[in-house]
């Protein structure tokens, strides 16, 4: 049983960067298949930027989904809440969504 611990703690590192950087791609090349099809979206959504919007989108949703994954664990495993890591994520939320806001309305200023 330690062995299998050990081999996990090395490759745990490696794993996550692979995770979150195979997730980056997917969420940038979701948003350029809708690029490349402009008929398929509404003008009002269609922008050149349209894989950068999506990757944005996708930090806030992450942090929101992270909270709510930590809550039900929680739950189920009978452990208290980790209120001092979900506060920097919820706090996070609303930056991140601001940060989406503004590169929104500036491509959407940007199309006129």
């Amino acid at each position: 049983m330690q062995k299998w611990v050990i081999l996990i703690k090395r490759f745990m590192k490696p794993l996550v960067i692979l995770g979150a950087v195979l997730s980056t791609l997917h969420q940038g090349s979701l948003g350029a298949v809708l690029l490349i099809q402009p008929a398929k979206l509404y003008p009002l959504w269609w922008t050149p930027i349209l894989p950068i919007l999506f990757f944005l989108s996708a930090i806030s949703i992450g942090l929101a989904m992270t909270i709510f994954e930590s809550s039900l664990s929680s739950r189920y495993f009978h452990r208290g809440l980790e209120i001092h890591l979900l506060e920097k994520l919820a706090a996070a939320i609303p930056v991140a969504l601001v940060v989406y806001s503004l590169v929104k309305i500036r491509a959407a200023g940007n199309r006129r």
